[in-house]
């Protein structure tokens, strides 16, 4: 990513990170609990020394929660979407699975 882009992207506070999963399992709890069970498979499959190639995240699984940060704030740019996404996949990582 070119250094200008970077510097242009908003760096979400945690407590925004925070706001988005409570939004994500308040308005699509399905999603949210399919999302976990994805994180899972991926963190079991890592500590079975899967081939990294087998290690990738779900692209529509991504776009669904993605939709959704653009539900919640439509007048997010798309670095930003990605990125509040990113976000929440990591805090999820060492917070919650």
């Amino acid at each position: 990513m070119a250094a200008e882009q970077q510097a242009r992207m908003r760096k979400w506070q945690e407590s925004e990170v925070i706001a988005f999963i409570e939004y994500f399992k308040a308005q699509a709890p399905d999603l949210y609990v399919k999302y976990l069970q994805h994180e899972i498979e991926l963190r079991d499959k890592k500590l079975r020394g899967v081939d990294e190639d087998e290690l990738w995240f779900d692209g529509d699984l991504w776009w669904d929660i993605k939709r959704l940060a653009y539900k919640r704030m439509p007048e997010l740019e798309a670095l930003d979407a990605s990125e509040l996404v990113s976000a929440a996949c990591r805090y999820a990582k060492a917070h919650l699975i």
